[in-house]
């Protein structure tokens, strides 16, 4: 990992990335849910994983009312 540190430009460490976001169903602990990434592909997916979270958030929401308002 330093050694590819070390090629980068933007001067960011690896990071730790959860494959499957805990928020979704991924594993929080052990190594089987967890992967090495670069700062830029890090940032990029937490966008991604985000989006999916909140749009489970909403749906779950709905979900909510509905069931309140039967």
């Amino acid at each position: 990992i330093r050694a590819y540190h070390r090629e980068r430009k933007d001067h960011h460490e690896p990071e730790t990335d959860h494959i499957i976001p805990v928020a979704l169903g991924g594993m929080a602990v052990g190594f089987d849910n967890v992967q090495i990434i670069c700062h830029g592909c890090h940032k990029e997916k937490t966008k991604k994983d985000m989006f999916e979270i909140r749009a489970l958030r909403n749906a779950e929401r709905r979900k909510m009312m509905e069931d309140n308002h039967n």
